[in-house]
């Protein structure tokens, strides 16, 4: 997983550097799915954590939490594609 997250943001970098359209300064939304990817990304993070916990059987949350914290990663990619896709803004 961590290898894809750091392709993911070489390779976004490196096409928002050479991409003359996805400048920073037309507007805010590419601000808003950058803001989106880091809280992506912090979520990736808080993963690690948890996979540490359980290899260290030191779990102290239910299932139900799991459950859910299961569920943000793919609402945020959702709302990252279609803001990439439908560019409302």
């Amino acid at each position: 997983m961590t290898p894809a997250m750091v392709a993911s943001w070489v390779l976004g970098g490196g096409m928002l550097a050479l991409s003359q359209a996805a400048a920073l300064g037309t507007g805010w939304a590419m601000w808003m799915k950058l803001a989106l990817v880091v809280v992506l990304s912090g979520v990736h993070g808080s993963l690690a954590v948890h996979v540490r916990a359980f290899a260290a059987d030191a779990n102290r949350r239910r299932q139900r939490y799991f459950r859910i914290l299961n569920e943000i990663p793919t609402a945020l990619m959702l709302v990252i594609v279609i803001l990439v896709i439908v560019r409302p803004f």
